[in-house]
C-alpha cells in the first residue's frame, strides 16, 4: 500500500492498461473506510471507472463514517465536490457540517484564518451549491449560519430561506433535486410483523400504518397480509395507490413517495418502490394504501407491534392518532416492509 500510488501513476503514465487494472483490483481489496477518499481521489485521477464505482458505493452507504476520516479531510476540492454530489445516505445537515470541517482544514493548510467565513467560502467554492438545503430544517440551517456569518451572499441566503419556508418556491442557485439511493435486491432485510392472534379485519378504503426504526435504513418494498380472492382483484386490474410520508413534530406530513401498484400474487400485494426512501432513526413514517377494490375482502390476524431484526435493528409500529376505530399498531393490511442496511 505504501508504494501503490507511485506505481499506479507510473503504469498510467506509460499507458500500461493491464497493470492499471491490476492495481485497481488490488486497491479494492485493501481500501477501508479510513482511506476510501484517498482511493477515490486516485481512482478519479486514473479515470478507472470500476474503482470509481467501487469507492462511490462505499462512500454513499457510509457517509457519516467517511466524514470523520483523515482521508476525507485531506482530499482535494474536486474530490470533495464529487463526494457532495453522490447519493449519500445521511441527513443533509451532516453533509453541510462535513463541508465546513473540510473547509476549516483547507484554511489551515493554506495559512488562512478558519474562523473567517469568507475564507471558508473561498476554499469550498461551488461545493456548497451541491448541498440540498431544501432537505434541512430551518432551525438546523439557522444554527450553522449564525456561527458562520458571511458564508453566503445575500442572494444565496435569500434563496435558501425561501426554499425552506415558501411553499412552491423554485430555487434559483442551489441544487434541490433529491438524492437517489441504490437498492440491492439481493440484500433485502424483511421486517415481517408477527402473527399474535386471530381476528377478522376487513380491508378499508384507506389502509394506514405508522412505524419507526432505531437505525438508518432504506425502505424499498411493501407487502400486504394474505387475502383470499385476490385473483378477483387481479382480474379487475385494480391498482392500489401508495403514499409514504414523514410525520413531523406537529403531526403534519412531508410526502416522500407517491405511486401505484398492480403487482399481485394469488393472495399478496407487493409494492416495489420506484425509488427507495431513506428512513431516519426515531422519526415517524406513515405508509398509506388507497384501496380501490370495491369488494369486501379481509385478512385474519392481529400483529405484534415490534419486530426485532439482526444486529439490533428494531422496527416499531405505532397507533395512528387519526384512526379512532382501530389500533394500527396491532392490525392493518400492510404486514411486511423490505429494507436495505446503509
Amino acid at each position: 500500500m505504501e508504494n501503490i500510488q507511485t506505481v499506479v501513476r507510473l503504469a498510467d503514465k506509460y499507458d500500461v492498461l493491464e497493470y492499471v487494472n491490476a492495481c485497481a483490483a488490488f486497491l479494492k481489496g485493501q481500501l477501508t473506510l479510513d482511506n476510501m477518499c484517498w482511493g477515490y481521489q486516485l481512482a478519479i485521477n486514473l479515470k478507472n471507472d470500476e474503482l470509481i464505482e467501487f469507492c462511490e458505493d462505499k462512500i454513499s452507504r457510509s457517509p457519516k463514517k467517511i466524514f470523520v476520516t483523515d482521508s476525507f479531510e485531506r482530499c482535494d476540492k474536486g474530490t470533495l465536490k464529487r463526494i457532495v454530489e453522490l447519493d449519500l445516505t445521511c441527513d443533509e445537515i451532516n453533509v453541510f457540517d462535513a463541508c465546513l470541517t473540510w473547509g476549516k482544514y483547507a484554511c489551515q493548510q493554506n495559512d488562512l484564518d478558519a474562523t473567517q467565513a469568507e475564507n471558508l467560502r473561498t476554499q469550498l467554492g461551488d461545493c456548497l451549491k451541491s448541498i440540498r438545503f431544501n432537505a434541512m430544517k430551518i432551525e438546523n440551517f439557522s444554527t450553522f449560519v449564525m456561527s458562520n456569518d458571511g458564508l453566503f451572499t445575500p442572494d444565496e441566503f435569500k434563496d435558501i430561506v425561501l426554499t425552506l419556508t415558501a411553499k412552491g418556491y423554485e430555487p434559483k442557485i442551489f441544487k434541490q433535486n433529491p438524492r437517489r439511493f441504490k437498492w440491492n435486491e439481493n440484500e433485502v432485510l424483511l421486517c415481517h410483523r408477527q402473527y399474535t392472534s386471530y381476528a377478522k379485519n376487513y380491508i378499508k378504503d384507506s389502509e394506514v400504518v405508522w412505524f419507526t426504526s432505531n437505525q438508518t435504513v432504506l425502505l424499498g418494498e411493501l407487502y400486504s397480509a394474505s387475502t383470499g380472492n385476490m385473483g378477483y382483484i387481479y382480474q379487475q386490474n385494480n391498482a392500489v395507490n401508495v403514499t409514504i410520508a414523514e410525520i413531523t413534530s406537529d403531526f403534519s406530513k412531508k410526502v416522500l413517495y407517491e405511486g401505484s401498484s398492480k403487482t399481485w400474487s394469488s393472495e399478496i400485494l407487493k409494492v416495489a418502490l420506484l425509488q427507495p426512501i431513506m428512513i431516519k432513526p426515531h422519526v415517524m413514517y406513515e405508509i398509506r394504501f388507497e384501496v380501490l377494490m370495491g369488494v369486501g375482502l379481509h385478512y385474519e390476524a392481529t400483529w405484534g407491534p415490534t419486530v426485532e431484526l439482526l444486529d439490533g435493528l428494531t422496527i416499531k409500529f405505532h397507533r395512528n392518532p387519526s384512526h379512532t376505530g382501530y389500533d394500527t399498531s396491532s392490525c392493518g393490511w400492510i404486514r411486511s416492509l423490505g429494507f436495505n442496511r446503509v
